[in-house]
């Protein structure tokens, strides 16, 4: 479902997938949204992430997308474009 310049250490790659980013923003929106039970992570094959472990830091990213998308959630968020105040102000 990410295309494999953003995700290379998978064991089946997905041309013209999502961006990094996109998936991110899409697994954070679809956790708000919806109260999710279960993740699974899976094709991802740490001896062919040819990057440094590239692969693995967006796995992580996407957990932690997620994770804020259920926190939000329980805390009464429903916009899926939530952005906390404290992110928006400059002090």
């Amino acid at each position: 479902f990410i295309d494999p310049a953003h995700v290379p250490g998978t064991s089946n790659p997905e041309p013209g997938g999502f961006t990094s980013k996109e998936a991110i923003t899409m697994l954070r929106e679809l956790s708000i949204q919806n109260e999710i039970v279960l993740i699974d992570f899976v094709e991802y094959s740490p001896l062919m992430d040819t990057r440094r472990l590239s692969s693995a830091n967006c796995i992580n990213r996407l957990m932690r997308a997620v994770l804020a998308g259920m926190a939000a959630r329980r805390q009464g968020v429903t916009d899926p474009k939530y952005v906390a105040p404290e992110l928006l102000s400059h002090k």
